[in-house]
């Protein structure tokens, strides 16, 4: 039997200085039946210039280069639309991919697929080791590294907190349908795809790292670590500005979810009371929103969060 083709979703934008080496990583994958679908986002320094070099010898890289600027979020949901194989990874740009990174997790994905069917929504994704510019390891776990919990993947807890990182999740088609397009409202494209997996299928992780997650000065999102003062700073600064409504944002989010499946929420009852209680806390008073939390287990990994989460929230 022939590999599937998995097709590498990679959102790009001024990312020449990493760019090879990522792309170098991904043809270097155990699992050689893949295809890679870039948009750019209006790159200026030359990273459309290295892609279309790379293209001359790599048939399997397709290249789009966006009129207009879309965002991180949108630029994503572009590329997975574009994407014509079963499972679809994410890609950042600027990192290094494990050799056996795509094999694990595909293997991982097909055990969930057998014990319901291609057509139920499936996701997963692994631990990482977060690395300096020059790829020396800071921390040989990014869960440890940020205090992540990733058993903290089911809907109650992916609502106020993504365990998921893009880079490392790989997903069924199945869930890219139901997925996209990915909203506006959604607070990054990884923990839309997380609710959408979470509510309607099946999640699992990989505690192996299989992405060296680069950290420098110009990551859209990396791994920032917040300590206990930074924290009750945080707290105090939104207490100052009168602004204790944490979880406004993730509302949102929560609201433009259930208006994208309305019509298939009911597939899932329980999930769909969590989602509703969840949005619900919008209309709340301060003390029954902290029950309306604690009720529903809205819960983060750690005690720090889950401290700002009940004073803010």
């Amino acid at each position: 039997m022939s590999e599937p083709l998995v097709s590498i979703t990679l959102a790009t934008y001024n990312g020449a200085k990493y760019i090879r080496e990522q792309l170098a990583s991904i043809f270097a994958q155990t699992h050689q039946h893949l295809e890679v679908i870039v948009f750019d986002d209006g790159s200026t320094d030359g990273t459309l210039e290295i892609l279309k070099e790379i293209s001359w010898n790599r048939h399997n890289l397709i290249i789009h280069a966006n009129t207009q600027q879309a965002g991180v979020v949108q630029n994503f949901s572009r590329a997975m639309a574009a994407a014509t194989g079963n499972y679809i990874a994410l890609c950042d740009q600027d990192d290094v991919w494990l050799p056996g990174k795509l094999k694990a997790s595909l293997a991982c994905l097909q055990e969930l697929e057998k014990s319901s069917s291609k057509e139920t929504p499936a996701l997963v994704f692994t631990d990482l080791k977060v690395v300096d510019e020059h790829l020396k390891v800071i921390d040989a776990s990014y869960w440890h590294h940020m205090e992540l919990n990733p058993e903290n993947n089911s809907l109650n807890r992916a609502l106020v907190e993504n365990v998921a990182t893009g880079c490392t999740i790989l997903l069924n088609k199945a869930t890219k349908d139901l997925a996209l397009p990915i909203p506006k409202e959604a607070l990054m494209h990884d923990v839309w795809l997380l609710l959408t997996a979470s509510y309607f299928g099946q999640v699992k992780y990989l505690c192996e790292p299989t992405v060296l997650y680069r950290q420098h000065s110009f990551n859209a999102v990396g791994a920032r670590r917040k300590g206990l003062f930074r924290h009750l700073a945080f707290v105090l600064e939104k207490a100052l500005k009168n602004n204790l409504q944490l979880l406004s944002d993730e509302i949102k989010q929560a609201e433009a979810f259930h208006l994208h499946h309305q019509n298939r929420l009911s597939l899932n009852p329980a999930n769909k009371r969590i989602l509703e209680a969840f949005i619900s806390m919008k209309n709340k008073g301060f003390l029954a929103r902290k029950q309306q939390l604690i009720k529903y287990r809205f819960y983060r990994s750690s005690w720090k969060n889950n401290l700002s989460l009940l004073l803010r929230g």
